[in-house]
């Protein structure tokens, strides 16, 4: 990832493995008519990182000097990453522009790709748009010192009005020669020049030889204010015609401006809020990034315990299997000793009682044999002890 320092954003330059293990390759001395292999799983060394680093310097240079026309600008390296999904600068539905380049070495290369979202080239856009080469929006000084020359060596008519006055259109068609009009002004009256309706400035009147001059007395730049008070004229019926219209749309101009101002301050502070949005959702989103790899970590560790507890679990069953078939062949074996000893009891003249209790009673141990009774009441403890430890088992 590489950042636009005069644009304010960012680009993204991906370069091919197998261009990156090309490079490395030739640049340490590997021989020609050898293709370079990629080791799956291995990840880059920080020899083959800082020579990756060092090509997209060398390709960041050639891209400033290729956008140095249009517009001066500086790519900085960011950061690198081996992980696309840690190199998300905008969105996936955003409109971008693709640049891939192709570069060989003999029989080896690899691809390298330029990717600038439009709103990375948003601030020359208009230079982009442009038809040609060298096209300018707003002022050209060139053209503008030219226009200024050719201006300076235009031809304009000037008059020099001494007296104006509107005249009936009856005393008018009576005018004869020989005829004399009283103009309303005293001999030392200013001559005004104009050029066309505007009215440049004032003069004397005069001689010079043989012909009438005019000798100018007032400056041409500092006669705004006397060019609007000119224009006001007389009405046929001797009123003033004032230019109040002309006042009023002035300062339509100036509320206009005055509301766009304020509308420009209160979209600066938008944009400055929306860039500090902006940066905290980037930290959001690599934070929520960081968390699902560790939620991916912690789910592959669950299921590993899950599947050593399957397996733990099986081979207790297993053995719990063994146990109880082991089990079987003792409470077998205990039965068949059970009635070896209750034949031998009934060879000695013994009983065998038909509800075995617990413990035999005084009564029965007086009935019985002192040697029968010993062995039966034996046997008969061994038995219960032997059903009792099957029974926890079982539970």
């Amino acid at each position: 990832m590489f950042k636009a320092e005069e644009w304010e954003n960012f680009g993204l330059i991906t370069i091919n493995s197998n261009l990156i293990y090309s490079i490395i390759d030739v640049l340490l001395g590997g021989r020609r008519g050898q293709t370079a292999v990629r080791i799956e799983g291995r990840p880059y060394t920080t020899i083959e990182t800082n020579l990756v680093k060092r090509m997209v310097e060398v390709v960041l240079a050639d891209a400033e000097l290729a956008f140095k026309p249009l517009s001066p600008v500086k790519f900085n390296i960011d950061r690198l990453e081996t992980n696309p999904r840690f190199a998300a600068i905008s969105r996936p539905a955003n409109a971008a522009i693709l640049v891939r380049l192709r570069i060989d070495m003999e029989d080896r290369g690899g691809t390298i790709e330029l990717l600038l979202p439009y709103a990375t080239i948003e601030p020359i856009r208009d230079v982009l748009l442009q038809m040609f080469m060298g096209e300018k929006f707003g002022r050209d000084p060139t053209w503008e010192g030219h226009l200024a020359t050719e201006m300076g060596q235009a031809e304009i008519a000037v008059d020099a009005v001494l007296y104006e006055a509107p005249l009936p259109l009856r005393q008018i068609m009576k005018l004869d020669v020989g005829d004399t009009l009283m103009l309303e002004l005293k001999s030392d009256a200013p001559v005004i020049v104009r050029c066309g309706d505007v009215t440049l400035t004032e003069g004397r009147m005069g001689r010079v030889g043989d012909r009438v001059a005019v000798r100018v007395g007032k400056p041409l730049r500092n006669n705004t204010r006397h060019v609007r008070d000119r224009r006001r004229g007389r009405q046929p019926d001797g009123g003033t015609v004032t230019n109040g219209f002309g006042v009023i749309i002035e300062m339509l101009v100036a509320i206009l401006l005055a509301l766009t101002i304020a509308y420009c301050i209160s979209l600066n502070r938008r944009l400055k809020l929306l860039k500090a949005d902006e940066q905290s959702l980037r930290a959001t989103i690599s934070e929520l990034v960081t968390a699902t790899e560790f939620a991916e970590r912690a789910i592959a560790g669950l299921k590993l315990t899950v599947e050593e507890c399957e397996s733990g679990l099986g081979a207790r069953l297993r053995s719990a299997d063994r146990f109880t078939a082991e089990l079987d062949r003792s409470i077998a074996a205990g039965s068949d000793l059970l009635d070896r000893l209750a034949r031998i009891v009934v060879a000695g003249g013994g009983a065998i009682p038909q509800a075995p209790p617990a413990r035999p009673s005084p009564r029965q141990v007086a009935e019985a044999p002192r040697g029968a009774q010993a062995v039966a009441a034996a046997a008969q403890a061994f038995a219960e002890r032997l059903r009792l430890k099957v029974h926890g088992l079982a539970a």
